[in-house]
């Protein structure tokens, strides 16, 4: 399991990697009302989160307050969706703490934040990977040219490789949750084996290797 002091760390590390750059890591959308949600692995690297859809971490290394060099943004309280997607907490110390996070506001609050960041900065970096055009551009980037439209002198910088740099070092705890899978990957075609016979069809086989996965504690993820 990886620990809130790990995911900490990492977004320190991060932050000293960005040479004073502003910097933002989004978590993705949700697909529709109800709808299946992926989060941005990057996000869930630095966070643990995966149940925040439309979050945003926020990296300010040269702001004047350094409890505001790193901060998190949530989606505002919706009570109407709530009733379909599972109530969310207030913004308290109690849910600072538990997320590992001394600094938490809603995304309603971010473009204010971010032009004010690049007016005093001027530098900004991108961290998710660029869309091949004519796809749409990345979220990062998209913010950092409307910001510019209306900021000039602002510097959009390519770091794009910092992350997968750091996530290709992997610690203790990352080691020891991948000797799991491994394990649990060998149990599931251990069993999936033992199921192969003639007239098989490829869903009862996926259903052998999920079974054990899941009562392993794991997710088949191909």
């Amino acid at each position: 399991m990886i620990t809130i002091a790990e995911h900490v760390a990492r977004r320190n590390k991060l932050l000293k990697s960005l040479d004073g750059a502003v910097a933002l890591v989004f978590a993705g959308e949700q697909q529709g009302p109800g709808g299946k949600s992926k989060i941005d692995d990057n996000f869930v690297y630095l966070t643990g989160l995966r149940n925040e859809p439309g979050a945003v971490l926020m990296f300010d290394p040269k702001s004047d307050n350094p409890q505001r060099r790193i901060a998190l943004f949530l989606k505002p309280s919706n009570p109407e969706m709530e009733r379909w997607e599972g109530y969310r907490d207030p913004i308290t110390s109690a849910l600072k703490q538990r997320l590992g996070f001394t600094t938490i506001y809603r995304t309603n609050q971010l473009p204010g934040f971010v032009t004010t960041a690049l007016r005093k900065r001027k530098h900004a970096a991108c961290l998710h990977p660029f869309a091949v055009y004519p796809a749409a551009v990345s979220s990062d980037l998209n913010v950092f040219q409307q910001v510019a439209q209306r900021v000039p002198g602002v510097k959009i910088d390519d770091k794009t490789q910092l992350l997968t740099a750091l996530r290709a070092v992997k610690s203790p705890a990352e080691l020891k949750l991948i000797e799991h899978a491994a394990r649990i990957t060998e149990l599931a075609y251990g069993q999936a084996i033992k199921h192969i016979r003639a007239g098989l069809n490829e869903s009862q086989l996926q259903l052998a290797l999920e079974t054990v996965y899941k009562q392993q504690g794991g997710d088949i993820a191909y």
